[in-house]
């Protein structure tokens, strides 16, 4: 009875140490896994705090794509048919605790709307986003930067209690959030 409880025993840690732990996917292996398509593009603006702007903006025309190479290419996207042509491609790179992306230029990846306010306005977008969220089906980046604009340029009123003269320079902070789907 011992020998068959041993032997018992003895099966159950073999079984048990033979097991392959299930290896979880990095986050640049689920950057990389495949194309990601645009969903849409939340955009906010404030002024001194307040709301002067708010939209989403549907991004299902774009798609984007890491590869393993450190290679970004983003495309515009026909969302009748799903082909896609290169706009443009460069560098980036993944900070070490993964919550980052850096790259050249993040103005095309913002959309041609925001990418004509922000020439326009002169603004410089920040080179780094971050990712909110990843899994195998969806990404989340985001990102916020904040420039001085002279009141004249400001298309919609400010809220202020009085007008301010054109020369004066607001504090504008823009906030977006981009959503991806595999």
């Amino acid at each position: 009875m011992r020998k068959i409880i041993t032997l018992l025993i003895l099966i159950v840690l073999v079984a048990g140490a033979c097991k392959k732990k299930k290896i979880e996917p990095t986050v640049k292996d689920l950057l990389t896994a495949h194309v990601w398509i645009g969903e849409d593009t939340k955009i906010s603006v404030t002024a001194f705090g307040l709301p002067i702007f708010s939209d989403t903006i549907r991004t299902d025309s774009m798609a984007i794509e890491f590869k393993k190479d450190d290679t970004f290419i983003l495309y515009s996207r026909n969302p009748s048919n799903g082909n896609l042509t290169e706009i443009s491609r460069q560098g980036y790179s993944l900070s070490p605790d993964n919550k980052t992306i850096t790259v050249a230029s993040t103005n095309s990846l913002l959309g041609a709307t925001f990418q004509a306010i922000s020439d326009n306005f002169n603004i410089q977008l920040p080179q780094s986003i971050e990712i909110e969220k990843i899994t195998r089906d969806i990404l989340v980046l985001k990102g916020q930067f904040q420039q001085n604009i002279r009141a004249g340029d400001i298309p919609v009123p400010l809220p202020t209690p009085v007008p301010l003269p054109p020369n004066t320079q607001i504090p504008i902070v823009v906030s977006y959030q981009l959503s991806f789907r595999k």
